[in-house]
């Protein structure tokens, strides 16, 4: 049993019990941040969540395409600190750390990936897709 067009509009906007909005989907979120090695650590970060929004991450990845490094993390930043939801030791080129479960950004955080151990002049990519919630 499918979902049609029209029952899938029926959830763009959730109200509660006594029929206020909570809140309502605001489209896709996507996007690929490219940066380059420096022979330390980098840090690539996506834009900030702006306020009234809710971003709602569903897939999160960061690599360096062109050597093996020695830590791969992505994950929020948030307030300054890095939060991390995933990590892949001594990856190999173009071996990425990768997020697949949800993680909801709230106003001011920011999708960030961060390369331990990069060589100069590397291609460093943060990639992530989601949806966006706008809140009343």
């Amino acid at each position: 049993m499918g979902y049609t067009k029209t029952r899938v509009q029926e959830w763009t906007e959730v109200a509660g019990m006594d029929g206020e909005k909570i809140f309502a989907v605001g489209g896709s979120v996507g996007n690929r941040v490219i940066g380059t090695g420096t022979g330390g650590t980098v840090y690539l970060d996506g834009p900030t969540v702006p306020a009234g929004t809710l971003w709602v991450i569903c897939s999160l990845l960061a690599l360096d395409a062109t050597s093996a490094i020695t830590l791969v993390q992505v994950g929020i930043l948030r307030g300054g600190s890095h939060l991390t939801v995933g990590h892949t030791p001594r990856p190999a080129a173009s071996q990425p750390a990768v997020n697949t479960t949800h993680v909801v950004l709230f106003p001011g955080d920011a999708p960030e990936g961060v390369l331990w151990g990069t060589v100069a002049g590397d291609s460093l990519y943060l990639i992530y897709t989601g949806y966006s919630m706008v809140m009343p």
